[in-house]
């Protein structure tokens, strides 16, 4: 509704002299204070407002592959979220206006220049604006809902202080509100999946499931063999360690058959009981399931990279893995990152299309960034060797196939 309103306004100075932009962000806020919109979200209408052709023009006049303008355009987008709306938006108003004015060209100027500002923001240049006024907003809302579900706010504020400020800036309020109940009913010991108050984003066509559990070694390598064994695709992941040592995950998944679980009441119990066997099991009772490849696998691009990226500013290390994405791979990273003794604070997971570019958050087995280029050098081998043995083992796999074929036409 917010991209609704940017939409209706950001042209309405138009004819009136002056900047219409400048003249529209005044109207824009009058009427998002008018209608009770909260601070952020006025903030960020106006925004939209004010910026609506930037995107545009940076993409038609500027070279986009330059890092100093995705920098430049990056520090401007301040996060992903104003990227999102700003990227909506413009695609948007060029159709509207004309609609053959969009091509192919002007698409693919414009994902290039998405893409390479979603890199930049997500390898470090990521500054949400408003951070304070934004968690205070999601906190405020979700207030509201868990009292009208009758839980206590003094249960609620000892659950959300353990959750850190990234927790509150990257979930949204729904979901914050979703784990806030499921946290606050479960009196069992051990691990909690949430399936019976899973949501289902009708949306994006995708379930999302949540895990609460006690940090430990192999858990992020347990967690992705489960849904392996399950058949289900993970699509992303939220991963927080809260400040006493709990894990708040939250996966996006789809079946194999690319939709989402549904209402299933069978399914989401198998879902939540081998989950939980998982993890509550030895990482070396678990081997991640091979890669099953279909024949078109073969044609696409068996590119392995692996960049690691430490900051000054950072207590972390970012490792960014991009490859084919097949199953199994997310639990072979965890099992590597465990046997190096490396802790894993957080990871966001994307899939695009027939490969994943996913980013870990780690430290060494004390809390430190990992900096010793010895060390580095051993886990992306390890990681490369890994990930490659599944391609060899596909091949091999198919060669054995075709031989045994070729031998069943012969007889």
């Amino acid at each position: 509704e917010l991209l609704y309103i940017a939409g209706l306004y950001h042209d309405i100075a138009k004819g009136r002299g002056g900047d219409h932009s400048t003249l529209g962000m005044k109207d824009a806020e009058e009427f998002c204070v008018r209608h009770r919109l909260s601070s952020w979200d006025t903030k960020l209408v106006v925004w939209l407002v004010s910026k609506h052709l930037f995107m545009s023009m940076t993409a038609q006049r500027r070279d986009i592959n330059d890092p100093e303008v995705i920098h430049e355009f990056a520090t401007l987008m301040g996060d992903k979220l104003h990227l999102d709306y700003l990227y909506a938006m413009t695609v948007a108003d060029i159709r509207a206006t004309n609609p053959e004015l969009w091509n192919s060209w002007r698409a693919s100027l414009m994902k290039q220049l998405y893409l390479n500002t979603k890199r930049a923001l997500r390898l470090g240049l990521e500054n949400p604006r408003n951070r304070e006024e934004r968690i205070a907003d999601k906190q405020e809302t979700a207030l509201n809902k868990l009292a009208e579900h009758g839980i206590d706010e003094e249960r609620i504020k000892q659950i959300w202080s353990n959750a850190n400020d990234e927790y509150f800036l990257r979930e949204s309020a729904a979901n914050i509100v979703w784990h806030t109940e499921a946290i606050a009913s479960f009196a069992e010991s051990g691990p909690l999946v949430s399936t019976d108050c899973m949501i289902q984003n009708a949306l994006e066509g995708a379930t999302q499931i949540f895990i609460y559990t006690a940090n430990s070694n192999f858990l992020f390598a347990k967690t992705a063999a489960a849904f392996e064994k399950l058949n289900l695709n993970i699509q992303g992941a939220r991963i927080f360690t809260s400040d006493n040592d709990y894990c708040m995950d939250t996966y996006t998944v789809l079946e194999s058959s690319g939709k989402p679980v549904g209402n299933n009441p069978q399914r989401l119990a198998e879902i939540e009981k081998v989950l939980k066997e998982y993890l509550n099991s030895d990482m070396a009772a678990i081997a991640p399931s091979r890669i099953r490849l279909s024949r078109k696998d073969k044609y696409f691009s068996h590119g392995i990279e692996i960049n690691w990226l430490n900051s000054a500013e950072r207590s972390f290390s970012t490792v960014e893995i991009n490859c084919p994405d097949q199953s199994g791979i997310l639990a072979s990273i965890g099992k590597v990152f465990a046997e190096n003794e490396i802790n894993l604070k957080d990871a966001r997971l994307t899939t695009l299309g027939e490969r994943v570019e996913d980013l870990f958050f780690v430290t060494d087995a004390s809390g430190a960034p990992i900096e010793d280029e010895a060390v580095i050098q051993k886990i992306s081998g390890e990681l490369s060797a890994e990930l490659e043995s599944y391609w060899k083992s596909w091949e091999s796999n198919t060669i054995s196939m075709i031989t045994r074929s070729s031998a069943v036409t012969r007889r």
